[in-house]
């Protein structure tokens, strides 16, 4: 209890504030996902993943694990500010975004909340302390393709097959450089 005419009860009631503000509920996990819009369907997908992992972490810690939902339209703007309200929600961490996740990643940093996006991008864990991912990149995919098949196999040569567009593109170049990294002959693509 304060007693307001102490000379110090200001500075309590600031620190009382800030320790308020440090705590986080340490069983309740923000989500934000593209629940409308033209991509709703991935992120209706991914939300059924994280409630069965959700689901998954009750039963093995016997407790009740929360998850604070929110859809970010995958718009980034909506994304940032659903940011700001799942920290004054006190969640432990944030899972996704799916998309738009530029801002809202800024966000997390500068609130000093953790976040979890999904995203294939290799340089988001790099913006922040705060920030992490949890997918396999591109170049990721490729390396482990082209050490199983010239290292492990021993193959020397290879073709490429990819959609032309911009996804097989980006994969038909990764590999290309691998295999010259690997001195094998690219036969054709």
């Amino acid at each position: 209890m304060l007693c307001p005419s102490h000379p110090y009860s200001s500075d309590a009631r600031d620190l009382l504030d800030v320790i308020k503000q440090s705590f986080f509920k340490r069983d309740t996990i923000g989500c934000l996902l593209p629940l409308t819009g033209k991509y709703a369907s991935f992120g209706r997908r991914a939300l059924a993943g994280i409630q069965v992992a959700i689901q998954d972490l009750s039963e093995k810690y016997s407790g009740n694990f929360n998850l604070i939902i929110k859809d970010t339209h995958a718009d980034p703007i909506v994304a940032a500010e659903e940011v700001r309200q799942l920290k004054n929600d006190n969640v432990a961490g944030i899972v996704g975004p799916l998309l738009a996740l530029d801002l809202a990643g800024a966000q997390a940093q500068k609130l000093q909340i953790h976040m979890i996006a999904m995203t294939q991008k290799s340089d988001f864990p790099l913006r922040g302390d705060y920030l992490f991912s949890n997918f396999i990149t591109p170049q990721m995919q490729v390396e482990t393709l082209g050490a199983y098949l010239f290292s492990t196999l021993g193959l020397t040569k290879a073709a490429i097959l990819y959609p032309d567009e911009k996804y097989g593109r980006k994969y038909m170049n990764l590999f290309w450089d691998v295999a010259d990294r690997y001195g094998a002959e690219i036969t054709g693509a």
